[in-house]
């Protein structure tokens, strides 16, 4: 039997988190005393990218939504967008965890024109019967 337990998320994660694959990917993080909801936070099981914490911080932890979502960034301030290494840094280091921002955000839209994601092209072949 599957055991499912209840979390109640606080007002205010529908501003961050757009879309999730899954509820049973999101991880708690160590944060700093008084980390608010929002606040780039961190995981170093990531190498160190900053996602922002879905949760006020409590008894020293956040929950973060680290894989295969949708983010709306316009709730991270710009400070923040800057000690992550930028707004074109972290979205490429998001990509590559399934995580992607929607274009509500001015500088998503500002980024996009600048990010080309990784393409797959086939290979050539040459025409050897002529």
């Amino acid at each position: 039997m599957m055991k499912s337990t209840l979390e109640i998320m606080p007002n205010g994660v529908g501003a961050i988190l757009k879309w999730e694959a899954t509820p049973a990917t999101r991880v708690r993080v160590p944060a700093v005393e008084g980390t608010k909801q929002g606040t780039l936070v961190q995981y170093t099981l990531a190498d160190n990218v900053y996602f922002p914490a879905l949760t006020d911080e409590q008894n020293g932890t956040v929950l973060i939504q680290p894989l295969n979502c949708v983010m709306d960034t316009r709730a991270i301030s710009n400070e923040d967008i800057a000690k992550a290494g930028g707004f074109d840094a972290l979205r490429k280091a998001w990509f590559k965890l399934g995580v992607v921002v929607d274009d509500a955000d001015s500088r998503a839209r500002a980024a996009q024109a600048e990010f080309v994601p990784p393409t797959y092209s086939e290979p050539e072949v040459s025409d050897s019967s002529s």
